[in-house]
Formats: structure tokens, sequence, C-alpha cells
């Protein structure tokens, strides 16, 4: 057992890859699809993994010292282990390598007129391979001491402007456009499944009687946070929506309002550079535990390197293009595949939770020397059951039936 983090920085974790891939450049890609009610979409998703979050944080709470692959060890066997792992890894790898593509893009809209490819990607694969490397606890903490400022600039990127909104804009509720929701969540998905951050803390957090509500309170929270951003989007822009390409940086361009220190919408810049920096920085951390359990690497250093050179030639082939980044996540064969994996993983945690919480008494069904061999997990159920029957050679087989009845 190595429980490092607490309740509440866990519900940090999970609340910032909720907001990290869905503020940008998602509402104008759903757009796409259901002109002016990507909101549904939205609230549609998050419902599906707010149902896939309590599943697993059932399965965290009743077995609070196994681990992901511990878990899938016991019941799927060292082969599933270690397929399941792989596929984390690439699973992470491209929405890591995602999120530094929108940081790219979003730099060069927002604070830079231009700038270099090399320029903006060696700087942030070094800050990306120290991030790995670090542990837990040091992701943890950076993450909560960052997360309150986070939280306020998401809040005010949709109440700076909204006394400019036109709310007439949502309406009508289910008009022309809204029956593309299913499809728009499908091709769409890569930016949910944020509860798999989950599956990667099993057996490292500190839990509490109460800490699964704590948890679900953060993650809420962040859900309102997100539709409401969506609400205010959606009725800034209606029909244009769409080419809104960067969402949270074109919300706060009609809000004049100013502090201070500078103008608002300069804060809210800052502060969303440091979510996609520390998202990026975790998906990529997360990708390299997945590699070191599914190669059996040695060293953490290895497998940070390896993730940062695959992460390095991934953006060289894509160089400036986002759009073709976008194109291939959003492609009918990758949100297939992207699709089975946020339901398979949870199921799959969900049925081995359920297997080893039934798993009380195990028997070995074989006698020797006149007497019953049988291995027990429950001491008290062992203390219990010798002082209720008698083993000797004469019953041998009574005893066995009354054994099994007791199971």
């Amino acid at each position: 057992m190595n429980q490092q983090i607490t309740d509440r920085q866990t519900g940090m974790f999970v609340a910032m890859g909720i907001v990290s891939l869905k503020l940008l450049i998602l509402p104008a890609i759903l757009s796409q699809y259901t002109i002016k009610y990507s909101y549904l979409s939205v609230i549609l998703g998050l419902i599906v993994d707010f149902v896939f979050l309590m599943f697993t944080l059932w399965v965290i709470k009743k077995h609070p010292n196994f681990n992901f692959n511990q878990l899938i060890e016991n019941v799927f066997g060292k082969a599933s282990k270690h397929i399941l792992n792989f596929i984390l890894f690439i699973y992470f790898l491209i929405k890591g390598v995602l999120t530094v593509k929108e940081t790219h893009n979003y730099f060069n809209e927002t604070l830079f007129e231009s700038i270099s490819w090399l320029f903006f990607v060696i700087p942030i694969m070094m800050l990306m391979f120290y991030v790995i490397i670090k542990d837990l606890k040091t992701l943890a903490r950076s993450v909560e001491c960052f997360f309150l400022l986070i939280a306020a600039g998401v809040v005010l990127t949709f109440l700076l402007p909204i006394s400019d909104v036109d709310f007439s804009n949502l309406l009508p509720l289910f008009g022309k456009g809204s029956e593309q929701t299913i499809e728009s969540l499908f091709y769409c998905n890569f930016s949910f499944g944020d509860y798999f951050v989950l599956f990667m803390l099993m057996g490292k957090i500190k839990l509490k009687q109460n800490s699964s509500k704590k948890i679900l309170i953060y993650v809420l929270v962040t859900d309102l946070i997100v539709v409401l951003f969506y609400l205010v989007f959606v009725a800034m822009f209606g029909q244009i929506a769409v080419n809104q390409s960067l969402a949270i940086s074109d919300l706060p361009l009609h809000a004049l309002t100013s502090s201070a220190i500078s103008r608002l919408d300069w804060i809210i810049i800052i502060l969303w550079t440091i979510i996609l920096i520390f998202q990026a920085g975790i998906l990529f951390a997360m990708s390299s535990t997945c590699l070191l359990e599914s190669l059996k690497l040695k060293s953490k250093y290895v497998a940070a390197s390896v993730v940062i050179l695959i992460v390095f030639a991934i953006l060289y082939y894509f160089y400036l293009d986002l759009e073709g980044m976008i194109n291939f996540v959003t492609s009918l064969p990758f949100a297939i595949v992207s699709a089975v994996v946020q339901v398979v993983y949870p199921v799959m945690v969900l049925i081995a939770g359920c297997v080893l919480k039934n798993k009380k008494i195990k028997l070995s069904n074989f006698v020797t020397g006149g007497q019953i061999k049988i291995q027990y997990t429950n001491i008290s159920k062992v203390k219990k059951l010798k002082n209720n029957f008698s083993f000797n050679k004469n019953k041998v087989a009574n005893v066995y039936d009354k054994v099994f009845e007791k199971v």
C-alpha cells in the first residue's frame, strides 16, 4: 500500500481533466454537428462519465489497498494487465499530445503573432520530462496550489461577457440540430473519459468515510461550470459558434472590464495556459506509468524518455497542423476504438471489484490424510468454523457438505 494523495487532491485531478479538453476547441467541433446545441452533447457526455466515475469510486472504496494492476491481475490474469496497460499508455499519450497541440495553437492565437515551432516544442518537452519523473505527491500538491486560481479563471471566462449574452439563442430547446446530439458525442468522445485518471490513482488515495462524497462534489461542481460555460458560449455566438475555434479565449474578448493589475481577459489567458501545461504533464506522467508496467521497464527515466521521444515524433509529423490532429481523433475508426475503451475499462474494473468482494473464502477442493484443507482469507470465519465442526476421518464427507453450506 502506498497511499500518497488525499481525497481532495483526487477530486482536483479529476476536475482539471474535465475542463482541459472541453473549453478550447471542443465547442466549435461539437457545433459542426449540432449547430447551436453543443451543450446537449456535453450534458449527455458528462452524465455518462459521472456514472462510470461512481462505478470506479465504488471499487476504490471497497478495495482501498488494491491498485489497478493488482485488481486486474487477480481477476483477469497477468496477460490482461499488460495489454490493458499498453492500451492506456496509448490512450493517455494521444490525449496528452492533443493537449500540447491545443497549447501551441492557443499561444499562437492569444500570446504571439507567430511562434517558432522548435522554440515552443523543445522547452515544453523539457518541462514535460520534468513533470513525468516527479512523484505523484509532488504533482498533487502542485495541482492543489493552483486549483483555486484555475477555477476562478474558468468561472471568470463566462461571467465577464454575460451582460452581452442573448439567451434567446438557446431556444427552441430541441430545435433543428439537436437530433445530432448522439452523433456529435460519439465522434468527439475523445474529450471525455476523464475518470480514467482514477485508474492510475487506485491504492494511492488516503480514503476517509466521506471521501467518495467529497470527490463527487468536486466533479459535480466542475460539471456544472462546464455546462454553464457552454450555455453562455452558445447564447453568445449562436449560429456562428462553429467559427469560434478557441472558445476559452473568444468569450473574454467581449468583456472590457479592467482590474487594478491588467485586463481580466489576460489574467484568464495566463491561468488557462497553466491548466493546459499541467494537464499535459499529468497525462504524460500517467502514460509513462502505464508504459513502465506494460513493458516491465526498470527505470522511470527510461519510460519518460520513450514517452517524450514518441510525443516529439508525433508533434513533428503533425507540425503546426492542429486541424489534422482533430481530424484524426474525430475519425470513425478512432471514435469507435475510443468509445469501446471508455466503456470496457470501467466495466472490467467493476467486474473485478465485484469478484474480489465476493471472494471472501477460497476452498481447495481436496482431502489429505483424513482432513479437509481449506484456505481462508477471513480469520474470524476460520475460528468460527473450527468451533462449529469436528474434523475427523469418519465424518469427512458430512463436514465437507456443511462447510459448503456455510460458504
